[in-house]
This record gives structure tokens, sequence and C-alpha cells, in this order.
């Protein structure tokens, strides 16, 4: 008999190392690319929040001083010469006004500052501090308002 040669046969390896290498490479950009966008979507997102939350605000401060303004214009003549609790009856009515234009001004603020902004979006923090700073300066006329009305610096 004659001897059988027996041929192993393996097969031989391909080359997949740089293909795969490339794809992974190919995939973490795409996803870095991705949270890039994202990310740039949410600042412009949570900065038109702080805008609208702002303009919001001013307009509530604006409108409670156009109301004291109001009660003012109203009660003035006898706020100067009437009777004393005539006077007080309506120096209590402007304050109730001031005070509802406060309650106002304080859910405003309350809501610009709680507007949501992610930790790492420094300028949004920034607009947002300043926008609130500049509510509380614009809202002086109602925080330091009397009975005969509204405070000018």
């Amino acid at each position: 008999m004659g001897s059988m040669e027996v041929l192993e046969h393996t097969p031989k390896p391909t080359r997949r190392g740089p293909i795969v290498v490339l794809a992974a490479a190919a995939a973490l950009i795409l996803l870095i690319l991705g949270a890039v966008a994202v990310d740039d979507w949410q600042r412009e997102r949570e900065s038109l929040a702080v805008q609208t939350a702002y303009a919001e605000a001013v307009a509530t401060i604006e409108t409670a001083q156009t109301r004291v303004r109001g009660t003012v214009a109203y009660a003035s003549p006898l706020m100067q010469v009437g009777p004393a609790d005539v006077r007080a009856a309506l120096e209590e009515l402007v304050l109730e006004e001031v005070d509802a234009g406060l309650a106002e001004f304080a859910r405003a603020r309350q809501a610009l500052s709680d507007t949501s902004v992610w930790p790492w979006h420094d300028e949004v923090l920034e607009q947002r501090a300043a926008r609130v700073a500049d509510l509380d300066d614009r809202a002086r006329s109602l925080t330091e308002a009397t009975g005969q009305g509204l405070f000018v610096p």
C-alpha cells in the first residue's frame, strides 16, 4: 500500500485588523460629531430659553409699574390733600398694587433663575446671571416703592 499523505489545510488568516480599526475610528468620529452637534443645539436652546424668560420678566415688571402708576394717578389728588384716613387708605391701595407686582416679579425672576442650563455651558450661565442682575436693577422701582408710588432713582 502506498502511503497516504495527509494534507493539513488551515485557512489563511484574513487581515481584517486595519478595516476594523478604521471602522471603529469612523464610528468614534461620528459619535463625537454627534455629541458636539447635540451640545451646540442644547446651548442654543438654553440661550433662547434664558432670553425668553428674561423678556417675560421685563414685561412683568413693566406691567406692574404701569399698574402702580395708574393707581397713583387715580389716587393722587386725595393722597396730597385728603383727610388722613383717606390718604392712608389710598396709600394702602398703592401698596397692595406694589405687592401684587412684586409677587408677579418674584415668579418671573424665579422662572428665569430656574431655566435649565448644563453646568459646562459657562457663557449661558453667565448670560442667565447677568439677566437676573439686570432684572433686579429694573425692579428697584417696585422693590423700593412706597405708598406714595414707585421709587425713582
